[in-house]
């Protein structure tokens, strides 16, 4: 347990009363909490009251399944029971002992509950990105009409994107726009990129991936590019 005080010493006296120094060590507050979480298996939340849970977010983040009371607010948008972790009828500490020990006692089950978790924030993250920019931000897709095989492969997965996140692709045939070719410095097809609409109405464009792009090569560098690469004025 990573704690400061007050509660230190009162649960270093408990420690002592039942013996548990082997099992309890009770660490000082970290700056380095990214390492703590890596060196962990489980994450327990036992508090009474909560608002978001963003610790809880965290530490999914890093694959750790979770236990925490099932109270009105928190835990319960962020675990789902039985599969990423375990919520507890609040205040049932039998069985919030239970949940804990059947995770203690479990690899595969920690293992597996860990990656759900982080499916489930990292699938969360996504929407809230897409949904706070849908309304300035597509896809554009440029393609030759020669390959018709590639650009059905490509617009299946844009089409998924569409229906899940509700962002638009546009494609472009460069049979027919074949200028655009050296405008574009487009050197494989089909070529993806991201066009966002900032503040002054300025386009950005950006490429997400020259050639065939996957549904997580997609997301996960539109994202980081969003993140990384645009100025905060030009959000």
């Amino acid at each position: 347990m990573i704690i400061t005080a007050p509660f230190k010493e009162r649960l270093e006296q408990k420690i002592q009363q039942k013996n548990l120094q082997d099992s309890v060590i009770l660490k000082p507050f970290s700056k380095e909490i990214e390492k703590e979480y890596l060196r962990a298996s489980i994450y327990t939340m036992s508090s009474y009251a909560e608002g978001f849970g963003m610790v809880l977010v965290e530490s999914a983040s890093f694959g750790l399944p979770s236990v925490a009371f099932d109270i009105n607010t928190g835990p319960s948008d962020i675990i789902e029971n039985g599969v990423s972790g375990f919520l507890v009828t609040d205040g049932d500490l039998g069985e919030y002992a239970r949940a804990l020990e059947k995770l203690m006692g479990n690899e595969e089950l920690r293992r597996e509950m860990g990656a759900k978790a982080k499916m489930i924030v990292e699938d969360k993250r996504t929407k809230e990105f897409f949904e706070k920019n849908k309304e300035n931000l597509a896809f554009v897709v440029f393609y030759s009409g020669k390959n018709q095989e590639g650009y059905r492969n490509q617009k299946a997965i844009y089409d998924v994107i569409e229906g899940k996140y509700g962002i638009e692709a546009k494609y472009i045939d460069l049979d027919t726009n074949p200028d655009l070719i050296q405008r574009f410095n487009l050197t494989a097809f089909p070529e993806n990129f991201f066009v966002y609409r900032n503040s002054k109405n300025e386009a950005i464009w950006h490429r997400v991936k020259a050639g065939h792009a996957t549904l997580n090569t997609i997301v996960d560098t539109t994202i980081f590019l969003f993140d990384n690469a645009i100025l905060e004025e030009d959000k």
